[in-house]
């Protein structure tokens, strides 16, 4: 694997990126495979420390190590030594932390609390396609839903999509923003309607449905749509998971 990649990945995480890298960014996720297949493995490891005791300072431990492995080459001789372990400490720590999410997933007895919303309500960074509305009034939407406001970002994907009523992915978006407000019926509507098409988002959708009906604890009907879920869907994982510890 390329070190650029890594050390992209590592910088989108830790909020480094400035705007016009982001959408960079984003862009080469959709393009590049490897780029991509790393990204994924990184998101699994967010994923897991998203719901373990002790995250933050994992997390911390991370960045911090991130920070050796990924600085310049300015160092004495005496300090390359020091930056070559961090690279091994990396890539063990992130071995360890992935060994770690297959236990989960391969023996959920052993993690037999009940899921909660929050354990899983991990949102992929919204970037809207469409340009049809200014680009100042997009970048607002953008920064209201990644930094967690979703009020501002329900009101204005609302009005984003009077425009833009074909973008899914906005109303994908929308209904997360509605679910995070406790607008249930809207984000059940929303939701159900999607996963009932053909779309690309129609996996995504019914994860979200999924979770919808978790946040509520209504556990039966959870089940009932995480359990359409297809093995070789990028939910599929996260699916299981929940599934495995829904009470009977």
């Amino acid at each position: 694997m390329k070190d650029d990649y890594l050390k992209k990945i590592a910088q989108y995480f830790n909020r480094e990126l400035d705007e016009q890298e982001l959408t960079d960014f984003q862009q080469a996720l959709s393009t590049d495979k490897e780029l991509n297949d790393a990204f994924q493995a990184r998101q699994e490891m967010e994923d897991f420390l998203a719901v373990r005791p002790n995250r933050e300072k994992l997390k911390s431990n991370i960045a911090a190590i991130e920070g050796d492995f990924f600085s310049k080459d300015t160092a004495p001789p005496k300090e390359a030594k020091r930056v070559v372990m961090g690279k091994k400490r990396l890539y063990w720590l992130i071995s360890a932390a992935a060994a770690v999410l297959i236990l989960v997933f391969a023996f959920p007895a052993l993690f037999n609390t009940t899921p909660s919303y929050k354990q899983f309500a991990d949102h992929r960074p919204l970037s809207l396609q469409e340009r049809s509305t200014s680009n100042d009034a997009i970048a607002q939407i953008e920064d209201a839903f990644n930094s967690q406001n979703f009020q501002t970002a329900y009101n204005g994907l609302d009005a984003y999509l009077q425009e833009n009523p074909q973008d899914v992915s906005a109303r994908v978006y929308k209904g997360i923003s509605a679910l995070e407000l406790d607008l249930f019926t809207e984000a059940t509507n929303t939701f159900s309607i999607i996963s009932e098409g053909n779309s690309a988002f129609k996996q995504t959708a019914r994860w979200y449905l999924g979770l919808t009906y978790l946040k509520q604890k209504d556990y039966s009907s959870c089940r009932a749509a995480l359990i359409l879920i297809p093995e070789d869907n990028y939910w599929y994982p996260k699916a299981t998971a929940i599934l495995a510890k829904l009470p009977k």
